[in-house]
């Protein structure tokens, strides 16, 4: 099942996938850990993309591939484009 984003719901989180939605019992902080690979970025304190599933993105926000937006923090959007830019290398090498 391939993760597209997970948002923070309190003490759990929503996991959306292309199959549906899935509560995960932890936070996104222990999601995050567990998805150690350069595949998802932390976007704000509530979102956590997967960099495969990126439709489109700018300054406040990012389009995924199911359509849903994710908020992007104005103090991560240079890191955040940093990252998508290496990624975007790095997949079109393989």
């Amino acid at each position: 099942v391939v993760i597209i984003y997970a948002q923070a719901d309190n003490v759990y989180t929503c996991i959306v996938t292309e199959k549906g939605t899935y509560r995960y019992p932890y936070t996104l902080s222990a999601l995050e850990e567990e998805l150690r690979s350069g595949c998802f970025f932390r976007t704000n304190r509530s979102y956590l993309v997967n960099l495969e599933h990126i439709k489109s993105y700018d300054k406040t926000g990012i389009t995924l591939s199911n359509g849903q937006k994710a908020v992007i923090s104005r103090g991560k959007y240079k890191e955040f484009n940093n990252c998508y830019i290496g990624y975007l290398k790095n997949s079109s090498s393989r």
